[in-house]
């Protein structure tokens, strides 16, 4: 009869929600030391660490990118907020935003240091493990 059908077509329809692919949006405090996420293949990741270059500090992926994830090794600063004159603040916070792309079903491990990049031989500030699960 209809019920049978109305199931079919709400299974159909959450094939289709699983099909299409997401943008996930993580932001990291400065104080988070490791977290874990579940993504989709072809899934986009965007990390967003806080910071303040002006410091001379900033966020870098210190491991090699898993052959499971793409994407740009390199960060992209955020602007801060400005004052309601159009002003940056002194010494705001800056993010740095990192995006990779899922391609592959598995487990990634990827490793951001917080240094000050001449400062070679210091451990870094901060050190944050991401896991990515790729279903």
């Amino acid at each position: 009869g209809n019920c049978c059908m109305m199931a079919k077509v709400v299974l159909f329809l959450c094939l289709m929600a699983v099909a299409l692919c997401e943008h996930v949006s993580i932001n990291i405090p400065q104080e988070d030391e490791s977290l874990s996420q579940f993504v989709r293949k072809g899934d986009t990741v965007t990390l967003t660490f806080e910071g303040n270059p002006t410091t001379g500090y900033e966020w870098a992926l210190q491991n090699k990118l898993p052959g499971i994830v793409s994407g740009s090794t390199e960060g992209t600063f955020v602007k801060p907020h400005s004052t309601t004159d159009g002003r940056e603040l002194e010494g705001a916070p800056q993010s740095t935003q990192f995006s990779f792309v899922a391609s592959e079903q598995g487990h990634a491990k990827l490793i951001f240091v917080y240094r000050r990049p001449w400062e070679k031989e210091e451990p870094p500030a901060n050190t944050v493990t991401v896991r990515l699960e790729i279903k």
